[in-house]
């Protein structure tokens, strides 16, 4: 029988039993450093599917038809051409979060353990998705366009970059960075136009360096030191809408370096890489999701996170975990949009 691992929780680094003095008193609770927010997987770039079978599902696509004909009386009208594309979404390996805690440690522990690890692995889930979405948001922005017997299904994602080896060199903290990264909001909102694209229903998330770098362009703002003035207000930090996208800050959830494990369809690459402009450093990611039912990724699970506790009496252990079946993968590349730095 294969052995447990459970964390000895009490003990320092070098293994001293009952480093933490758990027979000294405490002040608080077991605190932990804020992290990253989960912020794409409850998003309009999601469209969500809960699925009671099946480890693969199918959507369709229409392609556009041709231009209407004209017609003379008599002739035989044979129908035109029309065609339908289809992909699917496949489920994922089942994902856990689990911890096994020593009986001994939980007894004498002077403070709560199994409250605070259990909240834990449900939001590790929750944050190591939402991850993978937006690797998946950013990867869907970067596709191509897709045509089927010579018909036009859809034109691929929207993408712009700028052209420099690093963020800092594209969209350094002056006003000449800002305008450059203003001149990118507006070149994807067009993008989107082009797209036919609803002008509701926009989002856009940034970089917080970037909202750094806008502080520099006042024409950004309303009046400096106006207070409730309009959605875009200096003094505290506010960005409303930019391009028309509505402005939301992504801590720490824009990809920085390169992806090459876990499933492919999660993988990519995104550094700027000299020489090849299709990937680079990501600082922006848009989604359009005004229509009912279109978002750039589609995502297909078997309920919600389940957690579960048990103890066991075999191992003197009690073990927590969270574990999520779902799966993801780009649905509707058009709605969705990538501001990113690349070098040629």
């Amino acid at each position: 029988m294969s052995s447990s691992n459970p964390s000895r929780f009490l003990n320092n680094a070098a293994g001293t039993e009952y480093a933490l003095s758990p027979e000294e008193m405490y002040m608080m609770g077991v605190v932990e450093t804020a992290r990253d927010e989960v912020i794409v997987a409850d998003s309009p770039a999601i469209a969500r599917k809960t699925i009671t079978s099946g480890n693969s599902h199918k959507f369709y696509l229409m392609a556009d038809t041709p231009d209407p004909e004209e017609h003379t009386p008599g002739d035989e009208l044979l129908g035109q051409q029309f065609e339908i594309d289809s992909g699917n979404i496949t489920l994922d390996n089942i994902v856990v979060s689990h911890h096994d805690i020593p009986l001994d440690q939980w007894k004498v522990a002077n403070f709560d353990i199994v409250g605070p690890l259990a909240k834990k692995t449900g939001s590790r889930i929750a944050r190591f998705y939402d991850s993978r979405l937006m690797r998946k948001l950013i990867l869907t922005a970067r596709s191509g366009s897709v045509s089927k017997n010579g018909m036009s299904v859809h034109n691929g994602g929207n993408r712009a970059f700028y052209d420099e080896t690093t963020v800092a060199a594209a969209f350094p903290v002056t006003s000449t960075g800002a305008d450059r990264f203003l001149d990118k909001c507006h070149e994807l909102a067009e993008l989107m136009d082009n797209d036919n694209l609803s002008d509701n229903g926009r989002f856009m998330w940034i970089d917080p360096y970037i909202r750094r770098v806008l502080s520099f362009q006042p024409s950004v703002w309303d009046v400096q030191y106006a207070q409730n003035a309009s959605s875009n207000n200096l003094q505290s930090r506010v960005l409303g809408e930019i391009a028309g996208f509505k402005i939301m800050v992504a801590k720490n959830r824009l990809p920085t370096s390169n992806v090459s494990t876990g499933p492919s369809k999660y993988q990519g690459t995104f550094q700027v890489t000299t020489g090849n402009t299709a990937v680079g450093r990501p600082v922006a990611v848009a989604v359009c999701g005004g229509e009912q039912g279109v978002a750039p990724i589609g995502v297909v699970q078997f309920g919600g996170i389940e957690s579960v506790m048990v103890k066991d009496e075999r191992r003197n252990t009690l073990f927590v975990k969270s574990q999520v079946l779902m799966g993801a993968d780009s649905l509707h590349p058009w709605t969705a949009g990538v501001i990113e730095v690349a070098k040629s």
